[in-house]
């Protein structure tokens, strides 16, 4: 399994409306009839999870998604892949500056 570490954050948007919220809505939409239109809501960002590679793997399963997504196959292993030329340039920049990588 890989040595890296992944955090999963909850961020609770509660709304407060005259008409029920379409429960077909996205982020985007929240946002913009809590700053523009008529409801008002507030965020609440949970206390960040720490995750290891195979818990990763299953969270972004969980969410569509695919753990490739970090780089990891199912069992949250890191896969095996060449260095892009932007990777390779992100790489030699953080060595010269003395930086960790994001």
């Amino acid at each position: 399994m890989t040595n890296r570490k992944f955090y999963k954050t909850q961020v609770v948007v509660t709304v407060l409306s005259e008409e029920p919220i379409n429960p077909n809505c996205n982020l985007e939409d929240l946002y913009y009839a809590i700053t523009e239109g008529e409801c008002s809501g507030v965020t609440e960002i949970m206390e960040p999870t720490e995750l290891n590679g195979k818990e990763a793997a299953n969270a972004l399963l969980e969410q569509a998604s695919d753990p490739e997504f970090f780089d990891i196959d199912e069992n949250g292993d890191d896969l095996d892949h060449e260095e892009t030329a932007d990777e390779l340039y992100d790489r030699k920049y953080r060595e010269e500056m003395n930086q960790e990588p994001e």
